[in-house]
């Protein structure tokens, strides 16, 4: 279960880096197409497969295809850093919120004891608080900015918690297909 804000923010950037996203998707094919071609160049026998030994003779070479890989690579690394720098500064603006969150909804509902779900083996649905955080959170952050401040840094808590919220959407957007 995701917040609406959270929801809405990532659709943002998705409108707001339209253009980054496509040229991405281009960069990406095109050094995938030219690592093909430099495999093909150094593939000896032919079964599509490089041997250690056919790709330590690759990686010595100076093929001019290794030098064009690489700057596909770069450009779409700085594709993708305003991208990820929003996704980021998303995540942190909900999380800001998420210990009051967790907190109401411990106090509305007289709870003593919370347990994070991978700590408990089994238990009744009646009893997981996750959609009533959520909808508090809801309540809490209706929207939020893609644009970090200037001067913004990102804890490693914030950067740990946004590689799992990306992993999920990521299982997420696997099943859909």
């Amino acid at each position: 279960t995701s917040t609406k804000a959270l929801q809405q923010g990532f659709q943002q950037i998705e409108t707001t880096f339209s253009t980054n996203l496509e040229l991405i998707d281009a960069r990406t094919a095109e050094s995938q197409q030219l690592q093909q071609q430099l495999a093909t160049q150094f593939d000896a026998n032919k079964d599509n497969q490089l041997s250690p030994d056919e790709q330590q003779k690759m990686q010595a070479s100076n093929s001019p295809l290794i030098a064009q890989i690489n700057a596909k690579q770069e450009e779409i690394a700085k594709l993708v850093q305003p991208i990820r720098a929003a996704q980021i500064f998303v995540v942190d603006s909900v999380d800001k919120s998420y210990t009051q969150a967790l907190k109401d909804v411990v106090a509305q509902n007289k709870i003593n004891v919370v347990l994070a779900p991978d700590a408990v083996l089994w238990a009744p649905d009646a009893i997981n608080i996750t959609t009533k955080v959520t909808q508090r959170l809801d309540q809490l952050v209706p929207s939020v900015t893609i644009t970090p401040p200037e001067q913004y840094s990102v804890s490693r808590r914030v950067m740990a918690l946004y590689e799992s919220v990306s992993q999920v959407l990521q299982a997420r957007a696997m099943r859909a297909f």
